[in-house]
């Protein structure tokens, strides 16, 4: 099956979501303006009007009413005197950002629509799995240069951006994470991670945490095709819809400059769609996100995400039609 537009109008509504959040804040810092990337995607001429094209009712809606948390949002400590955490405390502000993304992913799935979204950073699949939680046997595929297993035990920075995949695996954070609305762990042996190829992550350092891998030496020995295959025949044995996280980062950066963490030895563009694909042959995708935009590093950057996010939503739509016993989840837009 190719991910190339289809000429067709597809029956299904789409909701492209953006998060413009980055550690908790819309202000970009000197070496990072990701927080700007969902807001040059989401107003993107070429991504919507590709996708009005391709489907028969887009619905765009960005998230801005999240930058300080209220009190009922947070848990309090009435020795502080205040009602909830700190508003400049940045897993506070995450906790709202997230679940104001699973407001948006559940309505739109309530809907019959298919959500596909651009974030900030990639600790927004907490708020993304969230939204897509009545799911019960949901998998998740995670692309990415980074293995973003990390927990506070095992990190040196306290980067929480690095710890989202063992967050949504219930590995650490849980009480935190159970408070976005909608949260379920995903088990970590219905996650597949693909990419990974920054060199300072060890092999094995992975392998402690990390039970599907599809990384740079793998595909180098045994091909990206033949990889992926055993890996989603893994998965397959455990869940029948996923998630799909793509982290930009996991592309080549001779294909875009979409970020500053972007490493040589990455996915093709080309790459990127055919696992895409091949995931839509196999799973039901319910949900779809495109994380850590720097826009302000290439000025054809976004065109190239655009296409390819267009690409992505082709592959939910086909996803359903392999599937058709898995098709009702997602309808004619209410």
């Amino acid at each position: 099956m190719s991910l190339r537009a289809r000429d067709e109008k597809h029956s299904e509504a789409i909701s492209l979501i953006g998060l413009p959040y980055i550690f908790g804040t819309r202000q970009p810092s000197p070496q990072n303006h990701m927080a700007l990337g969902p807001g040059a995607l989401l107003s993107n001429g070429l991504l919507k009007s590709s996708l009005a094209e391709r489907f028969v009712n887009v619905e765009i809606v960005m998230i801005d009413d999240a930058d300080d948390p209220r009190p009922e949002g947070t848990m309090g400590y009435s020795s502080f005197n205040v009602a909830g955490l700190f508003a400049g405390d940045q897993l506070s502000r995450m906790l709202v950002q997230n679940s104001r993304l699973a407001q948006e992913v559940h309505r739109a799935r309530e809907a019959g629509r298919i959500p596909l979204a651009a974030t900030g950073g990639c600790s927004a699949a907490l708020g993304m799995v969230a939204g897509l939680g009545v799911e019960t046997d949901i998998g998740m595929i995670w692309f990415d240069a980074h293995h973003d297993a990390n927990t506070p035990e095992t990190s040196a920075s306290g980067l929480v951006e690095a710890m989202a995949v063992a967050m949504v695996a219930g590995r650490c954070w849980s009480t935190y994470c159970q408070r976005i609305p909608g949260f379920r762990a995903i088990p970590m042996e219905r996650i597949l991670s693909i990419g990974l190829h920054e060199d300072h992550v060890g092999r094995d350092k992975r392998s402690q945490v990390l039970e599907n891998v599809v990384d740079r030496r793998a595909i180098r020995e045994q091909g990206l095709e033949n990889t992926l295959t055993l890996a989603l025949e893994h998965l397959a044995e455990r869940c029948s819809s996923v998630y799909i996280h793509v982290d930009v980062d996991v592309l080549d950066p001779s294909a875009l400059r979409a970020s500053n963490y972007m490493v040589c030895g990455g996915l093709t563009v080309e790459q990127l769609h055919l696992a895409l694909s091949a995931v839509a042959r196999r799973f039901k995708i319910i949900g779809l996100d495109y994380s850590a935009f720097d826009p302000s590093l290439d000025e054809t950057a976004a065109d190239i995400l655009a296409k390819s996010m267009v690409r992505a939503s082709v592959a939910m739509v086909e996803s359903l039609k392999h599937r058709p016993d898995l098709h009702s989840a997602v309808g004619a837009p209410r």
